[in-house]
Protein backbone atom coordinates (compact mmCIF):
# COMPACT_ATOMS: atom_id res chain seq x y z
CA UNK A 1 0.00 0.00 0.00
CA UNK A 2 2.18 2.65 -0.91
CA UNK A 3 0.21 5.03 -2.01
CA UNK A 4 -1.50 5.45 1.29
CA UNK A 5 -4.54 4.33 0.20
CA UNK A 6 -5.14 6.37 -2.77
CA UNK A 7 -7.15 5.12 -5.30
CA UNK A 8 -4.75 4.12 -8.61
CA UNK A 9 -8.09 3.80 -10.97
CA UNK A 10 -7.62 7.36 -12.25
CA UNK A 11 -6.02 10.50 -11.67
CA UNK A 12 -8.24 13.42 -10.20
CA UNK A 13 -8.53 16.67 -12.67
CA UNK A 14 -8.31 19.78 -10.95
CA UNK A 15 -11.33 21.31 -9.69
CA UNK A 16 -12.61 24.12 -11.25
CA UNK A 17 -11.52 26.37 -8.74
CA UNK A 18 -8.05 24.96 -8.42
CA UNK A 19 -8.09 25.23 -12.17
CA UNK A 20 -8.48 28.64 -12.17
CA UNK A 21 -5.89 29.54 -9.47
CA UNK A 22 -3.14 27.44 -11.55
CA UNK A 23 -4.12 29.25 -14.58
CA UNK A 24 -3.67 32.34 -12.78
CA UNK A 25 0.29 31.11 -12.27
CA UNK A 26 3.20 32.27 -14.64
CA UNK A 27 3.84 29.69 -17.09
CA UNK A 28 6.80 28.83 -15.92
CA UNK A 29 5.26 28.08 -12.31
CA UNK A 30 1.75 26.33 -13.08
CA UNK A 31 2.86 22.32 -13.27
CA UNK A 32 4.97 22.84 -10.03
CA UNK A 33 1.97 25.17 -8.10
CA UNK A 34 -0.20 22.15 -9.62
CA UNK A 35 1.71 19.13 -8.72
CA UNK A 36 2.10 21.03 -5.23
CA UNK A 37 -1.95 21.76 -4.92
CA UNK A 38 -2.82 18.02 -6.02
CA UNK A 39 -0.42 16.34 -3.63
CA UNK A 40 -1.22 18.55 -0.70
CA UNK A 41 -4.83 18.01 -1.28
CA UNK A 42 -4.17 14.39 -1.18
CA UNK A 43 -2.05 13.83 1.66
CA UNK A 44 -2.09 17.22 3.82
CA UNK A 45 1.36 17.72 3.07
CA UNK A 46 4.13 19.11 0.27
CA UNK A 47 6.07 16.79 -1.18
CA UNK A 48 9.87 16.19 0.17
CA UNK A 49 11.31 15.58 -3.01
CA UNK A 50 10.68 13.61 -6.79
CA UNK A 51 9.59 9.74 -4.79
CA UNK A 52 6.83 11.90 -3.18
CA UNK A 53 5.09 12.47 -6.78
CA UNK A 54 5.30 9.20 -8.12
CA UNK A 55 1.57 8.77 -6.75
CA UNK A 56 0.65 11.60 -9.33
CA UNK A 57 0.52 11.52 -12.59
CA UNK A 58 2.07 14.95 -13.77
CA UNK A 59 1.96 13.66 -17.40
CA UNK A 60 -1.82 14.41 -17.44
CA UNK A 61 -1.85 16.97 -14.92
CA UNK A 62 0.70 18.57 -17.35
CA UNK A 63 -1.90 18.26 -20.08
CA UNK A 64 -4.88 19.54 -18.42
CA UNK A 65 -3.13 23.11 -18.09
CA UNK A 66 -1.66 22.79 -21.32
CA UNK A 67 2.44 23.07 -20.13
CA UNK A 68 4.87 20.27 -21.16
CA UNK A 69 6.38 18.69 -18.68
CA UNK A 70 10.41 19.85 -18.17
CA UNK A 71 12.92 16.83 -19.17
CA UNK A 72 14.57 17.75 -15.93
CA UNK A 73 11.41 17.54 -13.73
CA UNK A 74 11.74 21.18 -12.98
CA UNK A 75 8.95 21.07 -10.14
CA UNK A 76 11.30 22.63 -7.54
CA UNK A 77 11.57 26.15 -7.49
CA UNK A 78 13.27 29.37 -6.26
CA UNK A 79 13.03 29.48 -1.86
CA UNK A 80 10.93 32.57 -2.35
CA UNK A 81 8.35 31.51 -5.32
CA UNK A 82 8.04 28.23 -3.60
CA UNK A 83 7.42 30.58 0.10
CA UNK A 84 4.41 31.92 -1.25
CA UNK A 85 3.42 29.28 -3.45
CA UNK A 86 2.84 26.87 -0.33
CA UNK A 87 1.54 29.43 1.72
CA UNK A 88 -0.86 30.19 -1.14
CA UNK A 89 -1.94 26.66 -0.79
CA UNK A 90 -2.31 26.10 2.51
CA UNK A 91 -4.44 29.07 2.72
CA UNK A 92 -6.61 27.74 -0.49
CA UNK A 93 -7.44 24.50 2.23
CA UNK A 94 -7.56 26.45 5.62
CA UNK A 95 -4.03 25.93 6.86
CA UNK A 96 -1.48 27.97 8.29
CA UNK A 97 1.90 27.73 9.40
CA UNK A 98 2.26 27.84 13.12
CA UNK A 99 3.22 30.83 15.21
CA UNK A 100 5.17 31.66 18.59
CA UNK A 101 1.84 32.51 19.62
CA UNK A 102 -0.08 29.31 19.05
CA UNK A 103 2.70 28.08 21.07
CA UNK A 104 1.84 30.39 23.98
CA UNK A 105 -1.52 30.26 23.54
CA UNK A 106 -2.15 26.85 25.20
CA UNK A 107 -0.07 28.10 28.21
CA UNK A 108 -1.97 30.86 28.37
CA UNK A 109 -5.19 28.93 28.84
CA UNK A 110 -3.16 26.76 31.68
CA UNK A 111 -2.42 29.56 33.65
CA UNK A 112 -5.98 31.25 33.24
CA UNK A 113 -7.20 27.96 34.24
CA UNK A 114 -5.36 27.17 37.21
CA UNK A 115 -5.99 30.96 38.80
CA UNK A 116 -9.86 29.91 38.50
CA UNK A 117 -9.52 26.75 40.18
CA UNK A 118 -7.10 28.62 42.70
CA UNK A 119 -9.18 31.23 43.23
CA UNK A 120 -12.44 29.08 44.29
CA UNK A 121 -10.37 26.57 46.40
CA UNK A 122 -8.34 29.08 48.42
CA UNK A 123 -9.41 32.98 47.47
CA UNK A 124 -7.48 34.33 50.41
CA UNK A 125 -4.51 32.57 48.91
CA UNK A 126 -4.92 34.21 45.55
CA UNK A 127 -5.28 37.40 46.80
CA UNK A 128 -2.18 37.23 49.07
CA UNK A 129 -0.10 35.77 45.76
CA UNK A 130 -1.05 38.99 43.63
CA UNK A 131 -0.46 41.31 46.32
CA UNK A 132 2.59 39.38 46.15
CA UNK A 133 3.65 39.48 42.67
CA UNK A 134 3.16 43.82 42.63
CA UNK A 135 5.55 44.55 45.59
CA UNK A 136 8.26 42.59 43.34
Amino acid sequence: MGNHGLNDAAPQPLAPSDYAMVMAKSRENRLAFATWLMFFRNHGRFPRGPPDLESLDVAALARQIEVTVPADGGLFLAERTAKRLRTEIRSRFGFREATVADAQSPVDRSAARSARRLQRSAPGRLNLLQNESRNL
